[in-house]
């Protein structure tokens, strides 16, 4: 279904639970399908739902506009997928991003098999592959948090200041803005 029909469907419902609006016209199911497209809503299971939603939550006298339905439907898709389980295709690109990597010895990335490792072992993979490219590992320069710390200053000495007020706009600048603020006076 594209979303002029989608559209005329949330109409023709909507004028089932109304009996005085009119049948949709042809324009009002275009107007109404701009909305539809701009958030992507092509469940039409979801925009029935959202019909129904939004006719059990107001009285009568009511006209539905198309932001009720869009966010009733949005809502109703977000709470499915939010409670929905992932599907086969994202399972796996979860499983290839999740795979143990390691270097080859001319620096490719090399992906191994097996169960996970134990956080000894991890440590002692990460120490080989450092000593390979000539980094000493972790132990015979401090714990990884004091290296983190070291790093973490040494990148904020490097870093030039930060500006200690926000620079003045009221007035041109010295680079060459040739704008001047408008006042009250300007706009009368």
């Amino acid at each position: 279904m594209n979303y002029a029909q989608l559209a005329a469907m949330v109409l023709t419902k909507c004028a089932l639970y109304d009996p005085y609006l009119t049948d949709p016209t042809e324009e009002q199911a275009r107007a109404w399908a701009e909305q539809l497209e701009i958030h992507r809503l092509d469940n039409p299971d979801d925009l029935k739902a959202a019909v129904t939603k939004v006719y059990s939550e107001h009285n009568a006298p009511w006209r539905p506009l198309p932001k009720d339905i869009t966010d009733a439907a949005r809502k109703i898709r977000a709470e499915r997928a939010q409670t929905a389980a992932p599907t086969p295709e994202y399972q796996a690109l979860c499983d290839t991003k999740a795979g143990e990597h390691l270097l080859n010895d001319d620096g490719t990335v090399a992906e191994i098999d097996g169960p996970p490792m134990s956080a000894e072992e991890a440590k002692r993979r990460i120490r080989e592959q450092l000593s390979r490219f000539g980094r000493p590992p972790a132990e015979t320069t401090g714990d990884v948090e004091s290296q983190m710390r070291d790093l973490a200053q040494r990148q904020r000495a490097a870093a030039p200041p930060r500006p200690l007020h926000e620079p003045d706009t009221t007035t041109a600048s010295a680079e060459g803005h040739d704008w001047q603020p408008v006042t009250n006076e300007d706009v009368r």
